[in-house]
């Protein structure tokens, strides 16, 4: 769970935001590391083979667009979650409900990235506790000799607008749809949701390419940078499908 830790002396805070600057900690509930990732590769992807060949083969779409969608979308991980473009990749459906909770009741986000470091997500109640983390996280570091975050950054997170499970489906928009965020995080339910949506964006755009990347955006330019991203994971998988 994200939960809130406190620490008796501002040292200590400072020594923890290091050591996670130094170390990926999976097992730290407010405290993420940037590009956390489980071994998933392809591997959970493969774990769900059929699922993707059923809902490609009942919505009349192609297996390879949806399975590189997933790809660039989660990483194949079906637990992974973006909220507000910071992306998360839980090992489980446990922690990834776990890790959404308790990011919507300490929305705030203080984000420290430092030099040849993984970046580090600290989650608080209120602006004002971001912003005093900082302010001692700053007097420790010249206090105690420690190297500072090269940059920091604090700003409210909204968990309405998360991007969940296999395809990244994003609840604000299409959470009406299913009975709650487990549910969506079903991959059945998930990749089949997608298969149906890629589908009619097909048939309301006219081609595979365009309907892409309205899955990702209707903006143009984010739309021109996600099939940059698409294409060469596509022609890997035209590859594979060819072994």
């Amino acid at each position: 769970m994200l939960t809130l830790i406190h620490f008796t002396s501002r040292l200590y805070l400072y020594l923890a935001v290091v050591f996670v600057a130094l170390f990926t900690l999976t097992g730290s509930p407010t405290t993420l590391a940037e590009g956390e990732q489980p071994s998933t590769g392809n591997a959970t992807n493969d774990k769900h083979a059929s699922i993707f060949k059923q809902a490609a083969a009942k919505h009349g779409i192609s297996e390879t667009v949806l399975r590189s969608i997933c790809e660039v979308e989660s990483q194949n991980n079906p637990w992974a979650f973006n909220v507000n473009g910071e992306g998360f990749q839980p090992a489980s459906l446990t922690d990834a409900l776990n890790q959404i909770n308790n990011i919507h009741t300490r929305p705030w986000l203080l984000k420290l990235s430092f030099k040849r470091r993984a970046s580090t997500r600290l989650f608080y109640r209120s602006e004002k506790d971001a912003q005093l983390a900082l302010v001692d996280i700053l007097k420790d570091a010249k206090r105690w000799g420690f190297t500072p975050p090269k940059k920091s950054h604090i700003r409210l997170l909204d968990v309405k607008s998360t991007d969940i499970g296999y395809m990244q489906i994003n609840w604000r928009f299409h959470g009406r749809h299913f009975n709650s965020v487990a549910e969506l995080y079903d991959p059945a339910v998930n990749i089949d949701y997608s298969a149906r949506y890629i589908k009619k964006l097909i048939q309301r755009h006219g081609s595979m390419s365009k309907a892409v990347a309205f899955y990702h955006s209707n903006t143009q330019r984010y739309q021109a940078i996600y099939l940059n991203n698409f294409w060469p994971v596509y022609q890997k998988h035209i590859l594979l499908a060819r072994r």
